[in-house]
């Protein structure tokens, strides 16, 4: 189910607008961004039900593709990320799958927890 966000991609469009060298995919990103928002998740299929709500999700996966083709999440990270600072907001690595039993990366989850 999708999240009710305050926001709408327009909203994000000042934001992405900062990491990106081509102005020509600032809605694409925007969109992009608040389909991650919508979805709470960190999976690009979740992402595809949210980010062109017209279209259909393995169109929207493939658009996602796409994008990500030319564009360089990490570059833009590294932009975001002062590399002087002693720590780090947020640890991708850490995201919460409640639905994965057992992860070898991870282990088996405890109540709810992450299991490490």
């Amino acid at each position: 189910m999708m999240r009710r966000l305050p926001f709408t991609p327009k909203d994000l469009m000042p934001f992405v607008e900062l990491v990106l060298e081509d102005p020509r995919d600032t809605e694409k990103l925007a969109r992009l961004s608040y389909a991650i928002l919508a979805s709470g998740s960190a999976r690009k299929s979740d992402w595809a039900r949210f980010y062109r709500p017209g279209a259909s999700e393995e169109a929207n996966y493939k658009a996602i593709e796409r994008l990500m083709e030319r564009l360089d999440p990490e570059a833009f990270l590294h932009r975001l990320l002062d590399a002087q600072s002693p720590f780090a907001l947020v640890d991708l690595t850490e995201v919460r799958r409640p639905q994965a039993k057992r992860t070898p990366y991870v282990g088996r989850l405890r109540d709810g927890g992450l299991g490490f």
